[in-house]
């Protein structure tokens, strides 16, 4: 299972390793493994949807990382204002990357 997250917060104590890859990489992890979705914004639904071919829903389910398990990090490259909703075309234009955030 891979976990599909916007924020790389912590979600349990341990160990971590937390590496930015390409989005070539992120879209064959998301091609490669079953995903759950923990993603609460409709524009990154959407983006996901039309870049990636990922077919997501938004999840307002809590995610606790466990050992062994890896999160595929959606991150926006600059920040917005809170409560601000954002469409895929917005999105695009401000760029985002991928990290991988793996609990030891």
């Amino acid at each position: 299972m891979l976990a599909l997250l916007t924020t790389s917060l912590l979600t349990s104590y341990g160990e971590y390793t937390y590496v930015t890859i390409s989005n070539a990489k992120a879209k064959e992890l998301m091609e490669t493994n079953t995903i759950q979705s923990f993603i609460r914004h409709q524009g990154i639904i959407d983006l996901l949807k039309e870049d990636f071919n990922i077919r997501i829903e938004i999840s307002n389910s809590l995610f606790e990382q466990q050992s062994g398990e890896s999160a595929l990090i959606f991150k926006l490259n600059n920040n917005f204002r809170l409560n601000t909703e954002l469409n895929a075309e917005q999105i695009r234009a401000i760029g985002y990357n991928f990290g991988l955030l793996i609990k030891k």
